[in-house]
């Protein structure tokens, strides 16, 4: 993935590819807001448009690739930073 984006930022006829990928990406996880936030998991305060573009970019290779950088499993620390848009499962919602 690297040497693709890397590629993709300075070769005009592979933006399109880059470019539809994330599209892709950010409809499927709009679609899973969606179902959050008809589950009432969404953390308060967080339209669904708003967290599905948060979680869009907290999820992204970018991010990973810059916290791998600094440790070994990042998965974690890009958990603690999507929690705060979703509601851990069984959490009750405010009423």
């Amino acid at each position: 993935y690297r040497e693709f984006y890397g590629v993709a930022r300075t070769d005009p006829e592979l933006r399109p590819l880059v470019s539809a990928k994330e599209d892709l990406r950010r409809s499927l996880l709009a679609r899973i807001v969606a179902r959050a936030d008809a589950e009432r998991a969404l953390a308060d305060g967080w339209a669904a448009e708003a967290a599905t573009d948060a979680v869009w970019v907290l999820t992204s290779f970018d991010t990973y690739d810059r916290l791998r950088a600094r440790s070994p499993e990042p998965a974690p620390l890009i958990w603690a930073l999507v929690a705060p848009v979703l509601r851990p499962e069984g959490t009750p919602a405010a009423p």
